[in-house]
């Protein structure tokens, strides 16, 4: 019998969950034993999740026959990304491997408490929506006309889901070609997440022993023909030896105040940590964005959803009193 866990989207979190308690289990046992090979054996021996556990089965296997922690997760790219695999490979080299498999199960924490604030701030309009959508053909209802009251809910559930998908492709790919960012409202919203966690996968690999232009290629990965003029300019900067705070004034990714605090822990000699704390803050920003955002989208979808149901009313009583009068 399948489980709610078992459905596609509640499914994806509750995988994402399984493997970030699962990192938090072996940084865990690492400090305690520093063996991987026997931590990783008793994680995956006692994991819930059946594919998290299966792909910690494979690594366990891959590092038993000889391979490097961080090559082995490589091969399941659909499960570490790209700036978890740095990270890793990063830790291995220092010596501080639970180091890196706890940053990076503090990160995949924070990501979904952001996760759920996206899908908890967009429920409440995407209700009043499908409320304007299955509220609009009420006059079959009243009239008993079933066939066309359902042809109705369908023609607008369509439109709707085929509008939703219809913006997700083509916000897809303007953010591929930096469009996004220059959006009135999105823009912001969108800037202040990618500024954030820019500067938190940077200040997490430079805090593990990671060459700062390794960090930054790792975190802003080159678009050739796709990126900015001025970040291509930057990146160039920072590749000839130019220092890290030049090239966040000058590549046009940052907002000033980031720019002001890199200026500032550069000369102190804390710009790793620094860059943690600014991609929090910089998230945090984007989530209140949101949240406003939402809020007064809601609104207009409420008043206009409001307007609707009083023509609606209007025209079906109009109608009604039209044909008891004979008109």
């Amino acid at each position: 019998m399948t489980g709610l866990g078992d459905l596609p989207i509640l499914g994806a979190a509750r995988q994402r969950r399984a493997l970030r308690f699962a990192l938090e289990q072996l940084a865990h046992l690492l400090e305690s034993t520093g063996r991987l090979v026997d931590s990783l054996d008793l994680v995956a021996s006692q994991g819930e999740h059946e594919a998290v556990a299966e792909t910690l089965r494979d690594v366990h296997r891959l590092v038993v026959a000889g391979m490097p922690f961080a090559s082995a997760l490589a091969l399941h790219p659909r499960t570490f990304s790209a700036e978890q695999l740095k990270l890793v490979e990063a830790g291995e080299q220092s010596g501080d491997l639970p180091d890196a498999l706890r940053r990076i199960a503090q990160r995949m924490e924070r990501v979904e408490i952001l996760r759920r604030e996206w899908w908890n701030g967009l429920a409440y309009p995407a209700l009043l929506v499908h409320g304007v959508v299955l509220i609009y053909p009420i006059r079959h209802v009243a009239e008993r006309d079933w066939s066309g009251y359902v042809t109705r809910v369908v023609f607008g559930l369509a439109i709707l889901w085929g509008g939703i998908l219809l913006l997700t492709r083509g916000f897809a790919a303007l953010d591929r070609r930096g469009a996004v960012t220059q959006l009135p409202v999105i823009g912001g919203i969108r800037g202040a997440y990618h500024s954030g966690n820019a500067c938190w996968t940077i200040g997490a690999l430079y805090e593990s022993g990671v060459p700062m232009l390794t960090a930054v290629e790792s975190a802003l990965p080159e678009r050739p023909g796709a990126e900015p003029p001025e970040l291509s300019r930057a990146r160039h900067d920072l590749r000839e030896g130019g220092p890290f705070s030049d090239f966040v004034d000058r590549c046009g990714v940052f907002a000033p105040e980031t720019q002001r605090v890199v200026r500032i822990a550069e000369t102190a000699g804390d710009l790793g940590r620094a860059l943690l704390g600014e991609g929090v803050r910089l998230e945090e920003l984007g989530t209140h964005r949101l949240r406003r955002a939402i809020r007064v989208g809601g609104k207009m979808i409420y008043i206009g959803g409001v307007v609707l149901v009083a023509i609606v009313v209007l025209r079906f009583w109009a109608s009604y009193y039209g044909a008891l009068v004979g008109y």
